[in-house]
């Protein structure tokens, strides 16, 4: 074999064919490289492997057309037939010979990546996957073109074959839509190239997609193998049964989809695939699994798309679906299903109140649901050409909750107090309707708060509360266990005498001035008075908060706390301000520095007062009262609650969740499978692209000229 594979080597490097591939090859890549990562900003590669597909596809057939076909037409194969080596060393020989001139073609894809890592973080993971599966795609289209080239005497006949072969298996998944049967439906799925390369491009390491180019490559060499078999002369009685001629070929045939139907089945079972992303996007969180585990109702997730078309729409459609077949895993009463709506339009008709159109999700238990629309999926930003596009993915935190919602037994009642000059955030009131609660807004002065209101919600009031709204907030608040109130400070609130002697009974009050923090890696983007706060452990609550997103209380006021526990009234903070954290006084001089503060931290940045009503001495959430007070309204900014790099919306809700005796639904992170930008100048993008699309290649094209036509004037 050894003898097969240098001599073919030696072929491609005193014929133009290799030095025309490589330039090829590393022209086109480079080219795509300045334009998806240099032009763009990105150390995203995703963009250039899709087309390091296509490129793929069409360059292969140029590498593979001469390996037999040239032989044969110069009648020079009867050389290698005659010779005392197996034929399967003869095809393994060419076929290596073929893989390693593709590696170096390929090897310009980590130069580029090594570039890319001195301006710039590289997802080290994803890129080796990116890069393993373009080897394995290559590896399985060279043992297609090479059963090709032995079936033919013409290079043009062998090269433009193996094209339309390698364009049929990539474009196999485009039949779906016309197939009726489930099972020629999921053979197309599983037999695409296009379908099985989108993992390896994603970033998940799917050994069924590992498996099927590699017994596809097999597959192919065998039957190479055989059509030269039944060339040998010495190999002619053996293979002189024509049955046995066309046994051998189908029992592989039979064994190749017995052994894809065997793995994909053992994938469903078995965790046989690897998210290598950096965010690992493609994953649950350890915390949604364990409440995913600990479901006992049945949960119905319908799709209104078919599978392979939702899937082939973006990378961040396909993430959708792998969070969703993951929950299914956690937990097997989730069911998963697509539903091509268009097919079966009485389908929709069991929800009367929705307006479906395609990519809409409809999270089913019993008879209550929830209509997940795919916008509500992702978060997005304006593109430079004032477009909107998806900057990160919260379908994990999206679809958790819709979940906790049609599981939820009764809805929580929040009143939101206006008409004292409160603050409105629709933001905050949103995450609430996300998490299930039914969200009202009253002026408390014109109307009683309805008797089914949990809790009450004052942001920021600017007029003091008089005294019978106060007493009027109180006796609801004590009237029934598990009520609570939620306050938030502000900076620009004046003095309320009347709210905070209110606040004193509970054990809290709220200074004046503004907490800054001097340590640096505790502030958001260097400003001091967006200080970073701690949860705090207490019992029933700060469980499951186990990530490492800060909680940020920007533009806060200092809080303090009278008392652990007195008059039936036990007092915890909820979150704290670091050790270096100082209040600046509102009569602060123009020159303050931090060595004027008239605090220094540790303090409260939010507070839990629990009233215990029947006298205990021990904290039970679901009979005490509960007042919260935070120190800052600006916490509840858009930034802070919907970014999946804040904690924010987890630790309020946790503690909600606590007060009021509901199911604990976290918000995991939203995740983002772009990468970070590229810290490159445009001159320096351009002359490098200069380099690498054009130079570079024509180096080899110039040393592949030279060389051919000193072999020409040698013969």
């Amino acid at each position: 074999m050894s003898a097969i594979y240098e001599k073919e080597m030696r072929l491609y490097f005193v014929t133009p064919q290799g030095y025309v591939f490589l330039a090829a090859f590393w022209s086109l890549s480079s080219y795509f490289f300045y334009l998806y990562n240099l032009r763009a900003g990105s150390t995203d590669f995703r963009a250039l492997f899709d087309m390091l597909f296509t490129i793929v596809l069409f360059l292969l057939p140029l590498l593979t057309m001469r390996s037999f076909s040239e032989e044969r037409r110069q009648r020079s194969d009867v050389l290698s037939l005659t010779a005392p080596v197996t034929t399967g060393d003869i095809v393994l020989g060419k076929y290596l010979a073929a893989l390693t001139l593709y590696a170096a073609g390929m090897a310009v894809t980590p130069l580029l990546a090594l570039y890319t890592s001195f301006r710039g973080p590289v997802d080290g993971g994803l890129l080796a996957l990116h890069f393993g599966g373009l080897f394995m795609l290559g590896a399985a289209l060279i043992a297609v073109g090479i059963l090709i080239s032995s079936l033919t005497e013409s290079q043009i006949i062998a090269a433009v074959s193996t094209l339309a072969a390698s364009l049929a298996l990539m474009l196999l998944d485009t039949l779906i839509p016309s197939l009726r049967q489930p099972w020629l439906v999921a053979a197309a799925r599983r037999l695409s190239f296009r379908m099985n390369f989108q993992s390896f491009t994603l970033g998940v390491l799917n050994f069924p997609d590992v498996f099927y180019f590699a017994s596809v490559a097999v597959l192919f060499l065998l039957f190479t193998t055989l059509v030269l078999d039944g060339r040998r002369w010495h190999r002619r009685r053996a293979l002189a049964s024509r049955a046995l001629k066309v046994a051998v070929p189908v029992l592989a045939v039979l064994l190749f989809f017995s052994l894809q139907l065997t793995v994909t089945r053992a994938s469903e079972h078995l965790n046989l695939s690897r998210d290598l992303t950096e965010t690992r996007a493609f994953k649950l969180s350890q915390e949604t699994k364990e409440a995913l585990t600990e479901l006992e109702e049945e949960v119905s997730i319908y799709v209104l798309a078919r599978e392979d078309s939702w899937l082939s729409q973006s990378d961040y459609n396909a993430q959708v679906v792998y969070i969703m077949r993951e929950m299914a895993k956690a937990n097997r009463g989730i069911m998963l299903e697509f539903i091509d709506y268009t097919r079966h339009p009485d389908f929709t008709a069991r929800f009367p109140d929705a307006e479906p159109k395609l990519g809409d999700i409809i999270v089913v238990s019993g008879e209550r649901y929830e209509w997940v629309e795919t916008e509500q999926l992702f978060t997005y930003e304006r593109r430079a050409d004032n477009r909107p596009a998806i900057a990160q993915s919260k379908a994990e935190a999206v679809l958790l909750q819709a979940i906790g919602r049609v599981l939820q037994k009764e809805d929580k009642t929040v009143v939101f107090l206006h008409g004292h000059g409160e603050m409105r955030y629709e933001g905050f009131e949103k995450l609430l309707k996300e998490q299930g609660y039914q969200v009202l807004r009253m002026n408390p002065s014109l109307n009683a708060l309805p008797d089914d209101a949990d809790i009450i919600v004052s942001l920021a009031p600017m007029i003091d509360y008089e005294e019978a709204l106060i007493e009027s907030l109180d006796r609801h608040l004590k009237d029934r266990p598990a009520r609570s109130l939620l306050y938030f400070a502000d900076l620009t609130q004046q003095g309320m005498p009347n709210w905070d002697q209110y606040l004193g009974f509970w054990g809290i009050s709220v200074g004046e001035g503004s907490v800054f923090e001097t340590d640096e890696s505790r502030v958001l983007q260097y400003q001091p008075f967006y200080p970073m706060a701690d949860l705090m452990e207490i019992e029933g609550v700060t469980q499951g908060l186990r990530d490492d997103r800060p909680v940020i209380m920007p533009l806060s006021r200092p809080l303090f706390t009278h008392f652990e526990y007195k008059n039936q009234y036990a007092v915890s903070p909820y979150l704290m301000f670091g050790p270096k954290a100082g209040v600046k006084p509102q009569d602060a001089p123009e020159n303050f520095d931090a060595s004027m503060a008239t605090m220094q931290g540790p303090f409260p940045a939010a507070i839990l007062s629990s009233y215990d009503a029947d006298g205990t001495g021990q904290r039970d959430f679901l009979k005490d009262r509960h007042l919260i007070v935070f120190s800052s309204v600006r916490a509840l900014d858009a930034i802070f609650l919907e970014s999946g790099a804040f904690r924010n919306s987890d630790a309020i809700l946790q503690l909600l969740h606590a007060v009021t005796g509901g199911k604990n639904w976290l918000m995991p992170a939203a995740k983002s499978l772009g990468g970070h930008s590229l810290l490159i100048g445009r001159s320096e993008a351009d002359r490098f692209g200069t380099l690498t699309s054009f130079g570079i290649p024509l180096i080899w094209l110039v040393a592949g000229f030279l060389i051919w036509q000193k072999r020409r004037r040698a013969v």
